[in-house]
């Protein structure tokens, strides 16, 4: 039988990556990209257009 994941115990903590209303924080992308840099040589050294990428487009659609 395959193990099961139940829920977390708390929703959203400060400092932790949830956010309780589904919003990318301003400084988010970011800080993605920032802790991509560090280890993916796909993301080394490259632009990203962070704001084509990390948007709220689908939490502002689901209303």
């Amino acid at each position: 039988m395959p193990a099961t994941r139940s829920a977390p115990a708390r929703r959203h903590e400060p400092g932790t990556f949830l956010s309780p209303d589904g919003l990318m924080p301003a400084d988010g992308p970011k800080t993605v990209y920032k802790v991509l840099s560090a280890f993916d040589p796909t993301v080394k050294g490259h632009t990203v257009g962070l704001s084509k990428t990390c948007t709220d487009d689908f939490v502002d659609k689901a209303g």
